[in-house]
């Protein structure tokens, strides 16, 4: 992954999908943007995922640190994955 400005970068799953399922030019822009569509809203989840997972092996000292509640971790990392950055 590429990070800049703290900020990490969208990887484009679309040529490797289309690579993978065998799918050439005949396929319309529409059904694209479908994809595309879908696939983001997988990375988003896989990231998610990764950060409720950072998030929840940090100790109890560091969490409280940063005023986070065990309980608030799944809607806490939603919101640091899915919140636009100033600097973007």
């Amino acid at each position: 992954m590429d990070f800049r400005n703290g900020a990490i970068r969208r990887f484009n799953l679309l040529p490797y999908l289309k690579h993978y399922f065998g799918w050439g030019k005949a396929r319309s822009p529409r059904a694209d943007n479908g994809l595309r569509h879908k696939a983001g809203q997988l990375l988003t989840q896989i990231q998610i995922s990764r950060m409720q997972s950072v998030l929840q092996n940090m100790s109890d000292h560091e969490r409280e640190s940063i005023g986070l509640d065990r309980r608030d971790i799944r809607a806490q990392s939603e919101f640091l994955v899915t919140s636009k950055s100033i600097n973007t």
